[in-house]
């Protein structure tokens, strides 16, 4: 009897630790704010995005809590905030085309996705929480800007050895907000305008796609929002002349030295994705 109850104890012992252990790491996994140092492989399209048609929100996970704490504190605690002061007023969102379906998608905040799914540059940029300056009945409210945007790897061209640090992705200058408030009192989530931004000017440093080295694991991509002074196009005609190819070399980009030269200030808003290769070995 006792043989028979120690083993029925060990065995139901066994099937209760094993089951603790499945889960736990799971669950945390899962947990806000992300993974921060992810382990698990990115999935397309994952459930934590807002998706964005041409007239604004349609879908969001109402258990994934995009806010302005939930960011910046995750910037903090992925250590991304690159030795500058970040405190986000607004949340940035960009779209990037999916070429198979012609379609496009909106990662949410901290969201993984392989590099194949970045390949080409986005296409959208919304900003959330911009205050709505009020407009006439059927005509756009008046342009908010002008604004600069960059996208930065912060892994390159690991995460061990980030000799590249930061590597430019892409930057550029003069985005205004562009039509009406897309947020139409539909959305569930966001009580705040969300406006679309376009840039009116030729873009600084071209995109380039992201694409971390197989093996080398999940990026940490940034992409910051700062406000535009009306100084910039002096300090960009200076530095144009000081260094004519400063736009073509994107490795060891300090954000933190240009934002000061330029005047950009702090960052306004940001946003960060994992990405990974998607091809697992050569």
């Amino acid at each position: 009897m006792t043989t028979k109850i120690s083993k029925t104890f060990v065995i139901t012992s066994l099937i209760i630790v094993m089951y603790i252990l499945n889960l736990t790491p799971s669950a945390n996994a899962d947990k806000y704010p992300g993974y921060l140092y992810p382990s698990k492989s990115p999935v397309a399209p994952a459930s934590n995005h807002l998706q964005l048609d041409k007239r604004g929100p349609t879908q969001y996970d109402p258990l994934f809590n995009e806010t302005l704490g939930v960011v910046k504190k995750f910037f903090y605690d992925t250590q991304a905030n690159l030795s500058i002061n970040f405190n986000p007023q607004i949340l940035v969102k960009v779209t990037w085309p999916i070429p198979q379906s012609g379609g496009e998608y909106t990662p949410g905040f901290a969201e993984h996705l392989f590099d194949n799914q970045t390949a080409l540059p986005f296409t959208r940029v919304y900003f959330v929480g911009l205050p709505d300056p009020g407009h006439l009945a059927g005509q756009d409210p008046p342009a908010q800007g002008p604004y600069l945007i960059t996208m930065l790897n912060l892994d390159s061209p690991r995460r061990e050895d980030p000799i590249s640090r930061s590597f430019r992705n892409f930057l550029s200058a003069d985005y205004y907000t562009f039509g009406q408030n897309l947020n139409t009192g539909k959305d569930k989530v966001w009580n705040q305008p969300i406006f679309e931004v376009h840039n009116t000017t030729a873009v600084l440093s071209e995109y380039n796609r992201p694409l971390p080295w197989i093996g080398t694991g999940n990026h940490r991509y940034v992409i910051l929002a700062y406000r535009q002074p009306a100084s910039f196009p002096t300090y960009l005609a200076a530095l144009n002349s000081q260094d004519p190819n400063w736009t073509t070399n994107p490795n060891k980009f300090n954000i933190s030295s240009f934002a000061k030269d330029a005047g950009l200030g702090d960052p306004i808003g940001g946003t960060l994705v994992w990405i990974s290769s998607n091809v697992t070995s050569i």
